[in-house]
């Protein structure tokens, strides 16, 4: 069974997941350093930092995975209290294709379909494994942007 810990600040633990993840950094052209990392777990500016969400995700002790949502967040900074936005969703390299993924995504549509009717997220558009995914949990793409230096795809499921 899963278990699921809210969490405010960067800690050890945190910081040494997002080393592992190195096929994400790579594809995203970032070095994870703990400052870089600080400032990613921001809520976006203008939006209630009560609703924000950051969650490490634990199997028998051992963290396994990470979600990073904003309750109330649209594509293109638009407020929608509608609509979960997931900023950041990884699942550590060495336990991916085994259904965590797929599990946390399903508790996640379970915990909130009662006050969400709609998931978003951006997906790097050369991120073909999570495109995949995402894709079999029944997302389609909305739109395709510019994030920085990186082209993504908007991604959208009604739930």
């Amino acid at each position: 069974m899963l278990k699921y810990r809210r969490i405010y600040e960067l800690d050890d633990e945190l910081y040494d997941f997002h080393l592992r993840q190195k096929q994400y950094y790579l594809l995203e052209g970032t070095v994870p350093t703990k400052e870089y990392l600080i400032e990613q777990m921001d809520n976006p500016e203008g939006f209630d930092e009560k609703d924000h969400y950051i969650k490490k995700i634990y199997y028998n002790e051992k963290m396994v995975a990470l979600i990073d949502y904003q309750i109330g967040y649209r594509f293109s900074m638009k407020h929608d209290n509608s609509c979960l936005w997931i900023g950041l969703f990884l699942v550590d390299e060495s336990w991916q294709r085994k259904g965590i993924g797929k599990e946390i995504m399903e508790f996640m549509i379970d915990e909130y379909k009662e006050t969400c009717s709609t998931i978003q997220l951006a997906c790097i558009k050369e991120n073909l494994k999570g495109l995949c995914f995402w894709g079999k949990l029944g997302f389609k793409e909305i739109d395709v942007k510019r994030c920085g230096n990186l082209e993504v795809r908007v991604l959208e499921k009604r739930i």
